[in-house]
């Protein structure tokens, strides 16, 4: 069996790069990678960077309000 080396994918060929099933995926060093499902603790992390991130927007008067599935609504 010979393996195949793919030309990296630059960041610009990601952007419109589709494989159809519907996953989430990441471009480390050229190559498309999977991502994998988040954790409670993951999710604990981004609970606590919406957290600071709405106190932040709160202290600065600034319309926004973070929300957990990579959403900042303008209000």
């Amino acid at each position: 069996m010979v393996a195949i080396a793919q030309k990296p994918l630059t960041f610009e060929d990601f952007l419109h790069w589709d494989d159809g099933s519907g996953r989430s995926f990441e471009l480390f060093q050229g190559v498309v990678m999977p991502l994998s499902e988040p954790t409670a603790k993951h999710k604990d992390v981004v609970d606590g960077l919406c957290r600071l991130l709405n106190n932040h927007c709160q202290d600065l008067n600034l319309p926004y309000i973070p929300r957990q599935n990579k959403q900042l609504i303008k209000l």
